[in-house]
């Protein structure tokens, strides 16, 4: 399945059987009412964060309206179509073949079919890494994580990806699981008929599902524990309200819990593209290695506040496509 793809398993590790209570986000903890509510008194948090932050809280996501700026986006997607023109060191993860370089993949004209995605294409594209450390989401993922942010993964879509319903964190793992949050750029206008995002409010916070010895992350030894993972997902997921498809605008910008269950809804309209751009998130203290090159110390590239890592790869030039 394309979603194990996404995994970026620590080696070394083990088990990790449940979120340690000590190193939970500030917001998953029991006193965060009262630290809400200490912060607003304090003016550090506006009443409009406040509210937000309580929303988070309870329903496991924030929505961003007109967030990111049209012509960054224009940009992004001129990029896009460059990459596709001069191929350079770049991957793309597709269905039924898997994560190539891009200058192995048949022509984009030529897929058989749309699940396909370029993965962190932020690191060719000054527009793509502009986007994902855009001011106003840097400021809020900071406000939600409660610390300093690192990018840790992007993923650029042209059409919607029908995934079946998942978390996040059993796949994208950082030294703390529970410090992840799931960010979602809409390129485009979505909605249910381009297969936008679908997402069950407030499932962040249903039991974690276990995979075998106690482990509540997905080691991809077994296909089979996707299949139950999903099953006990749809299970908890129908004691809630029904689920969200989201209508965004151009500009628009979703945030998510790293544990809210969510998937790309059907697409109705096929011919209907559905770009969008994702990015993972973290904390510095909880991703400190880059998934790709584990063995290296990584080249931090800090801009509007966060973080993310430039691409130690052989014949890569980083941020090769300027605004």
């Amino acid at each position: 399945m394309l979603l194990s793809l996404l995994r970026a398993l620590l080696p070394g590790k083990k088990p990790i059987t449940a979120f340690a209570p000590d190193t939970l986000p500030w917001l998953d903890r029991p006193d965060a009412i009262s630290q809400i509510k200490r912060k607003r008194v304090a003016e550090e948090i506006s009443e409009e964060e406040a509210t937000m932050l309580n929303h988070w809280r309870t329903e496991g996501f924030v929505a961003l309206r007109s967030a990111v700026e049209e012509p960054l986006i224009d940009a992004l997607w001129r990029d896009e179509e460059r990459a596709w023109r001069e191929r350079p060191a770049c991957k793309i993860l597709s269905e039924g073949v898997g994560v190539t370089m891009l200058a192995d993949s048949k022509p984009k004209e030529s897929l058989t079919h749309h699940h396909y995605r370029m993965m962190d294409f932020h690191n060719l594209s000054e527009a793509g890494a502009k986007i994902m450390m855009h001011p106003t989401i840097v400021r809020t993922l900071t406000l939600l994580f409660g610390e300093p942010i690192i990018a840790m993964q992007s993923l650029l879509f042209e059409y919607g990806s029908e995934q079946h319903l998942h978390q996040d964190f059993p796949y994208v793992h950082a030294e703390i699981p529970s410090h992840l949050i799931g960010g979602w750029v809409a390129c485009e206008p979505a909605d249910a008929e381009n297969g936008s995002l679908l997402y069950y409010p407030g499932s962040h916070r249903i039991p974690l599902f276990d995979f075998g010895d106690g482990s509540v992350l997905y080691k991809h030894d077994d296909p089979k524990k996707i299949d139950a993972f999903e099953a006990y997902l749809q299970e908890q997921c129908s004691r809630l309200q029904k689920p969200l498809i989201l209508d965004a605008k151009k500009g628009d910008v979703l945030l998510w819990h790293g544990s809210l269950v969510h998937g790309g809804s059907l697409t109705q309209k096929k011919e209907r593209t559905r770009r969008s751009f994702v990015t993972h998130y973290s904390t510095k203290r909880a991703y400190t290695k880059d998934r790709r090159s584990y063995d290296k110390t990584p080249i931090e590239i800090q801009l509007n506040g966060g973080t993310y890592h430039a691409w130690q790869f052989p014949g890569h030039e980083e941020g090769r496509y300027k605004l």
